[in-house]
């Protein structure tokens, strides 16, 4: 009886570990395909503004304000600064 029993408990995990693959590919494919339904639904309402906007631009900028501020500012309360700026 117990060795029935163990057959049967062990046929009964590798049916289950068949049938939780199943579902988890199951269910990522039906997530995946909610996400591709909802993006073309909703893609309108979405901003659609280019981050990147003149590189040659930015980086004149950044040099721009490099060369006016030659040493960093004091902006944080908990950073420990001396009183003289090097």
């Amino acid at each position: 009886m117990p060795m029935q029993y163990s057959l049967f408990h062990l046929a009964n995990c590798s049916a289950t570990y068949y049938n939780i693959k199943l579902i988890m590919f199951i269910l990522s494919g039906v997530a995946v395909s909610l996400v591709l339904v909802s993006h073309s639904f909703f893609k309108h309402k979405l901003e659609n503004t280019s981050l990147i906007k003149n590189p040659i631009k930015l980086i004149a900028r950044v040099l721009c304000y490099a060369r006016k501020h030659k040493y960093p500012e004091n902006r944080s309360a908990l950073t420990y600064w001396e009183d003289d700026i090097p």
